[in-house]
Parts: C-alpha cells; structure tokens; sequence
C-alpha cells in the first residue's frame, strides 16, 4: 500500500467518490478530518431552515423591509417585540 500523500487525504475528505475507490488500508489510514462531523442527522435537517431553527418565534428579519419577502408574511416578528 502507499502512503496517501496531504493532497491525497485532503482530496479523501472533500470528494466522496475518490474516498470510495480508496481500499481499506487507505480509508483506515486516514487522520479525522479536522473540523470534525459534518453531517447532520435528518432530524436536525427537518428542524433548520435557513438559520432559523422552527419552533422559535425570533426573527432578526425586518418586516418592514424592502429585501426581507420571508418576513413580511411572517408572524414571527410579532412575537419578538
């Protein structure tokens, strides 16, 4: 086997399909990936939207803002008065 050279591993945690063509040994051999998990489970996926965590009745939104669409039809900011 040969040692996976820094491109190669960095090259192994950013695209997937050169992940899959690595052997055993290769993917064993590989260092965690230095910002950690970067997965979310479909849970967590079905609770974000944008930033906005559903269930809050926060907005940093401006309704009365020419750009913010979201938040003119939204009743969030009521709440955070």
């Amino acid at each position: 086997m040969k040692p996976l050279s820094t491109e190669d591993i960095i090259r192994a945690w950013r695209d997937r399909d050169f992940y899959l063509q690595l052997d055993e040994a290769q993917r064993a051999s590989l260092p965690a990936h230095p910002s950690g998990l970067t997965e979310l489970s479909d849970t967590d996926l079905e609770s974000i939207y944008g930033g906005y965590v559903a269930g809050t009745h926060y907005s940093h939104c401006d309704p009365t803002a020419d750009w913010c669409d979201d938040c003119k039809s939204s009743d969030s900011f009521e709440h955070a008065k």
